[in-house]
């Protein structure tokens, strides 16, 4: 144990993913049990063991030890005080009632209607308030903007598969407040509305809807029945922004800057300034900050010179956004589904991808094929517990339909871009995003029609037992591998951006260096052994 403390205080990135696990271990904990504990007293005992651990500079175990004591004291304070300072949610009132909140999402006008999002909802009657997300579907679509306070009348009930409460109201809102002044929010809708409107210009339904799903994780278009048969197929995280659409961003970013001889460290500032304008896109999803935040760890790694490490920044980016807001753990599916999926492929994806022969074929379905089944693994347990059931077909239908994703979004951005401009300009690549979006919404139905899907619910105790064997399964499908090389060639025609000092990109092709936000490292083979570059496989 002394031996093991000693290599983690010497190492930054394990030291870093030490004291995230901590902070993260007491937020688990108190989620555990919402109730209010002390907060006043977890926070002096954070503050003692911060303090006294930054005090022992000469023992680094003791260090280690003190401050992860102390980040565990300040999680448990941290979910103390968010539990004190909010009000316990209540039911709405059973039949039709009548409601006032205000808009915080959309109008997403489309063909089908329109979705609002409201926040800070009250009975109007009782004047008694929910803290809760409610989402309003319109069957026309209606004229509201983010900010404004309106009132309607229905019968809310809570969505089995997501506990979101929604109704239909059949009666158009009545706006009784409406903000004046700048608003970026409502700046930001104005532009989401005009790409809405150039997609459903230029592209039938439902292909607008799965075009904007995929680009800025806009789904209130898209039609109950598609959603439903992306679920049954286990393919739902298709149409949800997530760490692969950052991916092709950064990649697309790479590329562009690599043929305009930018600079390593301007171009590495304009794509941490691109991933946070994405995350304000795309409404800020768990999924979409993870990976924007792991983004950002990798290119700071880049710049210092350092490898990035797989678990440090995933450890990193889950402290950063439990400390914004610790209910995420507990009550967010997203982000328990999304960091559960990287850890999956982290942990499974090489051990199966070896199992499969370890060679990667030309068009990379091995290593697709692995990840899939490795982050199924992983959420199978929230699967079961949180939904009642588990897609037996999601490896199969993602190897299908995952290399349209790439095609659909490329076309897709081009069209709408094009589009803007003047409609005739993005018919051509609009016509060949409807195609793929056609093709994959084809495969999904039919795949729908005949997927078997294992409906059972999972209690806390069987969730529990089933990571337990996860875990005894990871180690029965990696451990007849220690000692044994795990190198494995990638394709020749993979293209590594490698970035040297103080100078521009280079292009070369060679080894595929990962850059994916969260399943492996972001150092390829070559600059592993040259510390002050850097490089992002594409």
């Amino acid at each position: 144990m002394a031996e093991l403390l000693a290599r983690i205080a010497a190492s930054p990135s394990k030291s870093l993913l030490a004291l995230a696990s901590a902070f993260i271990a007491g937020i688990a904990l108190h989620a555990l049990d919402e109730r209010v504990w002390q907060p006043t007293t977890f926070a002096v005992g954070a503050a003692l063991f911060l303090a006294t651990g930054l005090l022992a500079l000469r023992r680094p175990r003791t260090r280690l030890i003190l401050l992860c004591a102390g980040l565990a004291f300040a999680g448990v304070a941290r979910y103390d005080v968010v539990l004190a300072a909010t009000p316990s949610p209540q039911e709405p009132p059973a039949g039709s009632g009548r409601f006032v909140g205000t808009v915080v999402e959309g109008p997403k006008n489309t063909v089908a209607g329109a979705v609002l999002v409201m926040g800070r909802v009250f009975v109007s009657e009782t004047g008694a308030s929910f803290i809760e997300r409610v989402e309003l579907r319109y069957r026309v679509p209606v004229e509201t903007r983010i900010g404004d306070r309106i009132a309607w009348r229905c019968r809310l009930s809570r969505r089995p598969y997501d506990g979101v409460m929604s109704c239909m109201p059949s009666e158009f809102p009545i706006v009784i407040e409406r903000p004046s002044g700048f608003s970026g929010a409502r700046l930001l809708a104005s532009f989401k509305d005009r790409i809405r409107a150039v997609a459903v210009t230029l592209l039938p339904e439902p292909h607008a809807s799965v075009l904007l799903g995929l680009l800025l994780g806009d789904r209130g278009g898209i039609p109950r029945d598609l959603v439903d048969a992306f679920r049954r197929t286990g393919t739902a995280h298709v149409l949800a922004v997530s760490g692969y659409n950052v991916h092709q961003l950064v990649e697309t970013a790479f590329v562009v800057f690599a043929f305009a001889s930018v600079r390593r460290r301007s171009a590495s500032m304009a794509v941490a300034a691109t991933l946070g304008i994405f995350v304000v896109l795309t409404g800020g999803e768990a999924s979409v900050i993870r990976a924007a935040i792991m983004g950002c760890f990798g290119l700071a790694a880049g710049l210092l010179g350092r490898r990035n490490s797989s678990l440090s920044p995933l450890a990193f980016a889950a402290a950063v956004m439990l400390c914004h807001d610790p209910a995420l753990l507990r009550h967010d599916i997203g982000f328990r589904l999304s960091f559960a999926a990287v850890i999956g492929m982290q942990a499974f994806g090489p051990a199966l991808f070896r199992r499969l022969g370890g060679e990667p074929d030309g068009f990379g379905s091995k290593r697709m094929f692995a990840d899939t089944v490795a982050a199924s693994l992983a959420t199978m347990p929230i699967a079961l517990s949180d939904f009642g059931v588990l897609p037996l077909a999601g490896p199969i239908v993602n190897l299908v339909i995952v290399p349209l994703v790439p095609l659909i979004m490329a076309t897709g951005a081009a069209a709408l871009i094009l589009g803007s401009v003047w409609a005739p300009f993005g018919t051509l690549p609009a016509l060949l995003s409807g195609a793929f979006a056609g093709a994959m919404v084809s495969v999904v139905d039919g795949a729908a029609r005949v997927a078997p899907v294992l409906a059972a619910d999972a209690t806390a105790m069987e969730t529990v037992v089933l990571y337990v064997w996860l875990i005894l399964l990871r180690y029965a499908l990696v451990a007849p591998d220690r000692g044994r090389p795990v190198a494995s060639p990638a394709p020749p025609d993979m293209v590594v951006v490698t970035y040297a000092p103080l100078e521009p990109y280079r292009l070369q092709t060679g080894q595929q260096g990962q850059y994916d936000f969260g399943s492996t490292s972001n150092v390829s083979p070559q600059a592993k052994d040259d510390p002050p570059s850097f490089a992002a496989g594409l």
